[in-house]
Parts: structure tokens; sequence; C-alpha cells
């Protein structure tokens, strides 16, 4: 199973998860099973995404477009996200999951850099310091997933560290498959039972082959727009008739 793969589960369950919300929202799906196992499947996409991150992280050349492509996605995600899971034009008191995945993003960078310093201890304490500063950063901006997520890509983000007595006796796919169980714990643990759902995707994870699959700029910018376009999409379709008079 290939990277490409992978995204698209996530994004399939992304979708089933915010129509759920988008209909809540609108009055068309109240509260009940449906909704329930709606939502439920979408536990699945995040961890995905986390996973992805790291990955990311590990292979690409440019680690600060990386960042930029991720803040800038942000900001043109933060509107449709208000809109389709609030009901509002913007609020200050929840940011989308890309402010998460960049503050992800900058402690899983903390963490590889701190890993490869000489001195292990200043090492480890930065990268310890850098997991700190982006959990109470994604806090204080009310992130989606806020510290949970970040500390759950942050568990994930081990996998890219420099840890060349582990790599001697396990392999790449057991290092993924205990980093990626780790973050899961760790989402589980401080944001909601209904997380644990996502040890589901360890099915997806074990199959994974480290590949990258078809690639190409028109795919890899529209998997990055296809999160704002969804949510505006719901949107317009769901949320912004229930709303305007």
């Amino acid at each position: 199973m290939s990277a490409l793969v992978l995204k698209l589960i996530a994004m399939a369950t992304m979708l089933v998860d915010h129509t759920a919300c988008a209909l809540h929202v609108a009055g068309i799906l109240s509260y009940g099973t449906l909704y329930t196992i709606l939502r439920g499947i979408g536990r699945l996409a995040f961890p995905i995404f986390g996973f992805q991150l790291v990955q990311g992280a590990i292979h690409t050349r440019s680690k600060w477009k990386y960042l930029l492509r991720l803040a800038i996605l942000a900001v043109l995600s933060e509107v449709p996200f208000d809109l389709t899971i609030f009901g509002t034009g913007m609020t200050i008191y929840a940011q989308n999951v890309f402010f998460t995945l960049f503050l992800g993003l900058l402690a899983v960078y903390g963490i590889m850099y701190g890993s490869r310093m000489r001195n292990k201890l200043i090492g480890w304490g930065f990268a310890v310091f850098s997991v700190i500063v982006c959990t109470a950063a994604a806090e204080l901006l009310h992130t989606d997933y806020g510290d949970a997520g970040v500390l759950m890509i942050s568990a994930m983000g081990l996998a890219a560290a420099d840890l060349p007595r582990i790599r001697e006796i396990v392999t790449e796919k057991q290092i993924r498959l205990a980093t990626f169980t780790l973050g899961v714990l760790m989402v589980t643990w401080l944001s909601s039972t209904s997380e644990a759902l996502a040890f589901l995707d360890l099915i997806f994870i074990y199959e994974y082959n480290g590949q990258k699959g078809y690639s190409s700029k028109l795919l890899q910018y529209g998997c990055y727009l296809y999160y704002p376009a969804h949510l505006l999409i719901l949107g317009i379709l769901f949320v912004i008739p229930q709303i305007t008079p």
C-alpha cells in the first residue's frame, strides 16, 4: 500500500466525518446512531495524516517549504472550517487542523534536530522543549485536537529520530507500527475514547510499503487543497442555506 492510497483513505474518512458535522450544523442530522457511526469513521483520518506528516518530514528535501505550505493552508482553511463545523463565518475559539499539523511538524523537526546533536543530553532536552512549546501553542490557539494532536504527531515523530541502536535490531516497518500505536494511545488518552477507533488504521500502516505511489504536482496540490475545498463545498451545500434568511 503506497502513501497515495493511505492519503485517499484519510481523505475519504475525513469527508464522511465532516459531512456528518455539516448535516448536524444545518439541523438535518441529529445526534444518534447514524451520527455516531459517521463521526466514528472520521476518527481514522487524523492519525493517518499525522503519520504521513512524519513521513514527509523524513523524506522532504525542503523542510521550510513544507512548513510554509502548511501555514498557507491553515490560513486558507479557517473560514471554510468555521463555516462548516460551527456554522459561523469566523471564530477565535477553534482553529483548523492545519494549525495542528504545522505545530506538530515543528515539534517533529525539533525531535529530528535534537536527536542528531552530539551531546545527547542537550539534544533530547531540546527535543522535549520543542514538543512542550508546540503543545502549549496548540492549546493557546485552540487548534483542532489541541495538545493531544501535537503530542500524537510528536510520538509518531520518534520514527524520524536518530536512534541507531534501536535501528540495529528492529525494522523500519516495526518502528512505524510502534510509533503509530504510541501516537494513537496518546491522542486517545488525552482526547476521547472514541479516538481508539484509529487503532483500525494499523491495518493500513502495516500494509504501507514506504513508497509514494503515483505522484504529480497537480495531484500533490490537489490533495492539499482538498481540505479547504471540501469544507467550503459542504458549507455552501448544507450550512449557508440554513443560516441565511
